[in-house]
């Protein structure tokens, strides 16, 4: 065989052995890829975070002053959702959606529901003769034509010898257009849909009634206070933190107020109620019959 010969023949062998090796390679390579889509397809990971779409306090539950001001033991929260995986929280395109890392669900829902409530005024005291006791029964975000956040939570109320005094499950749902794969969008269906669930807890009228009806004696302001009175509860609020703006929420559900003197107004001034609050309840003075 001539040199010329012998050299076309290794040529050859070369490209196909490279041809070979190039596509074992790929091959590899593509398998590799589909397993790796393949799992990352599988399931949606999801960390979650409070962030619902308006603040907590806008729109805020209309609650009587007898209700906010009320102490209440808010019991550690419980998962009470049916078998499954407990981090399983909803569907995306057929493919499981999971709560990765912490907060875990229950941990998450205790978290907010202990902030939410803060934030609309209820004052939680461990020693309160009142607990409130939170279940969770359904806690998921489905992704269909819009992005959905169902929250489902079974409330009781017990004395401190462990009477059930009351007793209801509440529903809160959120609908939101969004891109199927972001994980904020999810956070948004799912904390809206956990606001309304508790907004539902606090607004229903045997619930106020429940703990209305124990507070008796115990704070609760008439239907037109006195300026003296509600400064009480205006400074047992503000010693508990609670917001300016939810201050004033607190006034405007009184109608009316009973007329102010001028120590009614140097006392609310010397007590550091804020200038926007006090010149609503004047407002509301103003209006008294």
């Amino acid at each position: 065989m001539s040199r010329r010969t012998t050299l076309v023949a290794f040529a050859f062998a070369l490209t196909c052995l490279s041809s070979a090796a190039v596509r074992a390679c790929l091959g590899i390579c593509l398998a590799t890829c589909s397993v790796r889509l393949a799992s990352a397809q599988s399931v949606k990971a999801l960390h979650l975070a409070f962030t619902p779409t308006e603040n907590v306090s806008s729109p805020m539950p209309p609650l009587p002053s007898g209700v906010r001001i009320r102490p209440i033991h808010v019991v550690q929260v419980s998962d009470m959702r049916d078998g499954g995986n407990p981090a399983d929280v909803g569907r995306w395109n057929k493919r499981p959606i999971h709560v990765q890392g912490e907060p875990s669900v229950p941990a998450f829902v205790d978290e907010i529901s202990r902030r939410v409530l803060t934030e609309w005024g209820f004052r939680l005291d461990e020693k309160a003769p009142t607990a409130l006791r939170i279940e969770i029964a359904e806690f998921r975000v489905d992704v269909l034509e819009l992005i959905v956040g169902h929250v489902t939570l079974r409330a009781v109320l017990a004395a401190s010898d462990g009477t059930v005094i009351w007793e209801r499950s509440v529903t809160g749902d959120a609908h939101r257009f969004g891109l199927s794969h972001n994980a904020d969008n999810y956070n948004e269906a799912l904390s809206d849909a956990l606001k309304g669930a508790l907004a539902s807890l606090v607004t229903a009228p045997e619930f106020q009634d429940a703990v209305t009806e124990r507070s008796k004696g115990d704070g609760a302001l008439p239907s037109v206070p006195t300026p003296a009175a509600l400064l009480a509860s205006l400074r047992e609020m503000q010693g508990a933190g609670v917001s300016p703006d939810l201050l004033l929420g607190f006034v405007k559900q009184f109608e009316h107020i009973e007329s102010f003197a001028a120590h009614d107004v140097v006392a609310w001034k010397d007590a550091g109620i804020p200038d926007v609050v006090m010149a609503e309840a004047l407002q509301r003075s103003k209006k008294a019959p």
